[in-house]
């Protein structure tokens, strides 16, 4: 399900959610970041709006930064 730009307040998303992660945001802070969050959804809207089939999902290994490429490999 994807949402319009008219259904997207980005500024008011950021205003809601900042407190949550302990983050205290004068007004040209929250218009910059919204700057930023719209391009976000933007791109999150081309991908949800690509087709996928069903089941056709295969994910990546965990990455682990400390990890060899012989270590990967045994496992």
């Amino acid at each position: 399900m994807t949402m319009s730009d008219d259904d997207f307040d980005s500024e008011a998303f950021i205003r809601t959610m900042a407190p949550s992660l302990g983050l205290s945001l004068d007004e040209e802070r929250v218009a910059g970041v919204s700057v930023f969050l719209s391009i976000a959804k933007g791109m999150a809207d081309i991908l949800d709006a690509a087709p996928v089939p069903e089941n056709s999902l295969e994910l990546a290994s965990v990455f682990d930064a400390g990890q060899t490429a012989q270590q990967a490999k045994a496992e």
